[in-house]
């Protein structure tokens, strides 16, 4: 059994984009980086039906991921995009093919840094004349999330990938980032974590830790260093092996 090693890890912040599409180019082909798409359905941040760059896609049941790199004008209801990476010659799709959209993300350079969470379970313990009697369950309490990564930049610039500042609040580059959580409630994101383990045995770990609000950042200047602290509105995180 393969113990959980950072190095093989990765982390990333994820927004709550979601929808889906269809294929409407005639003749995609391997090494295209552009396609046509019809009945768009996405979520996005402003409540309208608009794609935007940085959302990610996966086409029917195949495993690539593509990033939108530029959108067009819709013309009769399809909308141009542009993405990479460009089609492999063994996931070429056809037309009328279902498109999913997946969230906007970020990963996460920790460096010499480190993430914890800490599930929380609360039991009230009666007595009866002053010997134990029975357990109750307690009240819920949040997740609680540190996590400490590279301080790089404090907020995205020109051609630079999104900061994690900037999708902690959402702000700058992530302006337009969709929420995780109810869109009455304050801003929220998901973090992604996903482990492999070098050893091929072994199944892939991936834990969701859902609707995060940063609630402290601290920025070391000295180390480079960001300190994250906050909480999800879950009692556990979501775990999966594949």
């Amino acid at each position: 059994m393969a113990l959980f090693d950072l190095k093989n890890a990765d982390l990333c912040f994820q927004d709550g984009t979601s929808g889906s599409a269809k294929v409407q180019t005639a003749t995609p082909a391997a090494g295209d980086s552009s396609l046509s798409l019809s009945d768009v359905l996405v979520r996005t941040a402003a409540g309208t039906n608009l794609l935007q760059k940085g959302v990610r896609f996966k086409i029917g049941t195949k495993s690539q991921i593509y990033v939108i790199q530029t959108v067009g004008a819709a013309v009769s209801g399809n909308v141009p995009v542009t993405f990479l990476p460009v089609i492999p010659v063994t996931q070429v799709p056809v037309s009328g093919d279902a498109v999913t959209f997946l969230p906007q993300q970020v990963e996460l350079k920790l460096g010499e840094g480190n993430g914890s969470f800490e599930e929380k379970i609360n039991y009230e313990y009666r007595k009866n004349r002053g010997k134990l009697d029975y357990v109750k369950k307690g009240d819920e309490e949040p997740l609680q999330v540190d996590l400490d990564f590279d301080f790089e930049h404090a907020t995205t610039g020109t051609n630079e990938v999104i900061s994690p500042r900037d999708a902690l609040k959402q702000q700058g580059a992530a302006s337009m980032w969709v929420t995780t959580g109810d869109l009455c409630e304050p801003y929220a994101v998901n973090v992604f974590i996903k482990h492999i383990p070098p050893c091929g045995t072994s199944e892939t770990d991936e834990i969701l830790l859902e609707t995060f609000r940063v609630e402290s950042l601290k920025f070391d200047l000295k180390e480079s260093k960001v300190t994250c602290s906050g909480k999800c509105n879950v009692t556990e995180p979501v775990y999966t092996r594949v």
